[in-house]
């Protein structure tokens, strides 16, 4: 089976082709029914083969995703959750589990948190089951995370097992997330207790060093103490107390905005983001030992940009980007550059209006070679490569 990516000028495709495949019960079914957990498409007969071509505008694979934000606890949640519900309603309406390919360069998603998956019905051959998933995450996990590294492995391994379902994934995922929560809260409380005793301390010190002040001649007591000498030091104590107070106060105030944000993570439902206009923010300087240059081309005050082999990342949204251009037809995330040998790879990331070399529109996952000379357009915004 090959697997292929298109665009024109708005739409962008992922095309799957056999020559072996016969239209049967479920594409028939699918051509009728609009299930909002498949990607939709449309076929196509080409020399004696058959494509079908699966509408992913506006979407990102699961495996650039998780290339590029990391595996976390939280996001591995999010995905067998979502897994979950869209394996829910593709059974409702019987389509075979067994044709769904669980690729993760042919599992998509909205740009954002994955909130909401959309799986690739794959008529040609049986697509294997989700363990499919967790050995990619296995790959992607940068083992920082001991915990993490063994769930994702614990959870592989019963993938494998027969009879093994995605509920029962879940049920390993929900009790690590409790006991991680057990552990962030036992820590809020150590830091909580921690700080108070801080408090008590240094405001019983405090109150010791003043009485030992007192206690001791002093210029004070040479000239006689005034009535209203004690009442003074113990203003100071309780001006100290009260400063720790403040100071234990704001530390646990803290600790309950992050545990509260923590909830609030776990119930985040991603929505589309609205576009966020922001000023071009990177111009990297010369780089010492030469290298590639975007030379600005249009008159809307972009800057030229100095690559200096660093992947780069550039789009419309100022949060997750290298380069922020502020033209409103360039998606959040739009395309990236990296250097590999010497050589500057320009990729767009299935953005909305594409991005072009020459007038040519790459397509997603197309890795484009850079050359001196070479003009490139990230949607309507124009540069130069030297």
């Amino acid at each position: 089976m090959e697997r292929q990516y298109k665009r024109n000028h708005r739409e962008s495709y992922m095309i799957l082709e056999d020559r072996q495949y016969e239209s049967g019960y479920e594409e028939t079914m699918l051509r009728e029914n609009h299930i909002r957990s498949l990607l939709s498409f449309h076929t196509m007969l080409k020399d004696g083969s058959v494509q079908f071509w699966y509408d992913i505008t506006g979407k990102q694979s699961l495996q650039d995703y998780f290339d590029r934000e990391g595996v976390t606890l939280f996001r591995l949640s999010a995905v067998i959750g979502s897994l979950m519900a869209a394996f829910e309603e593709t059974q409702r309406y019987l389509i075979d589990p067994a044709r769904i390919d669980l690729h993760t360069e042919s599992i998509y998603m909205e740009k954002g948190e994955p909130q909401r998956l959309y799986l690739c019905y794959c008529p040609f051959e049986e697509a294997g089951g989700v363990s499919q998933v967790l050995e990619y995450l296995l790959s992607a996990d940068d083992g920082k995370d001991e915990e993490l590294s063994r769930l994702c492995y614990e959870l592989y391994e019963k993938s494998l097992l027969e009879g093994s379902t995605l509920l029962d994934l879940q049920q390993m995922v929900m009790e690590a997330e409790e006991a991680a929560e057990k552990d962030t809260e036992r820590g809020y409380e150590l830091a909580g207790r921690s700080a108070e005793d801080i408090s008590e301390r240094m405001a019983g010190r405090s109150a010791e060093n003043i009485s030992e002040r007192a206690a001791e001649p002093s210029e004070a007591q040479d000239i006689g103490e005034e009535e209203g000498e004690w009442d003074l030091w113990e203003d100071k104590k309780n001006r100290l107390r009260g400063i720790f107070d403040q100071i234990r106060d704001a530390i646990l105030s803290w600790i309950g905005g992050r545990r509260e944000e923590k909830r609030r993570e776990r119930d985040l439902i991603i929505e589309p983001q609205p576009y966020v206009y922001e000023p071009t923010v990177l111009l990297h300087g010369e780089q010492e030992n030469g290298g590639g240059r975007l030379i600005y081309q249009g008159a809307d005050g972009e800057e030229d940009l100095a690559l200096d082999g660093r992947t780069l990342f550039i789009g419309s949204a100022k949060e997750g980007n290298d380069v922020c251009l502020h033209s409103g037809a360039v998606s959040r995330r739009h395309a990236r550059i990296e250097c590999s040998g010497g050589t500057y790879y320009l990729e767009d990331l299935n953005s909305t209006n594409g991005t072009s070399v020459n007038g040519t529109l790459l397509n997603y996952r197309q890795k484009y070679a850079l050359a001196r000379g070479d003009r490139i357009r990230f949607a309507d915004v124009p540069y130069l490569f030297e």
